[in-house]
């Protein structure tokens, strides 16, 4: 699998909220962060497949959108 990678500066900006917060980060700023990682960890994914493309789940269907595509949300990403 490709190295599961993301920028320095998304997660700097994350540190600094952190630090002005006392350490804390609120909910919305926590799943911010998260995607971050959910975004990287989609993209190695979809390369390690053939390049297959990311497309984002819909709430309703019981199947993915694509016969071979990575889904990612804010919360997880699920390899189809």
């Amino acid at each position: 699998m490709p190295s599961v990678t993301f920028g320095q500066a998304e997660i700097a900006h994350f540190g600094e909220i952190w630090r002005s917060n006392g350490g804390n980060l609120n909910k919305k700023q926590s799943m911010d962060f998260g995607l971050i990682f959910d975004n990287a960890v989609g993209r190695s994914l979809a390369a390690m497949l053939g390049g297959i493309p990311i497309v984002r789940p819909s709430r309703t269907a019981l199947m993915a959108s694509y016969t071979d595509c990575v889904e990612k949300f804010s919360v997880f990403v699920v390899l189809m």
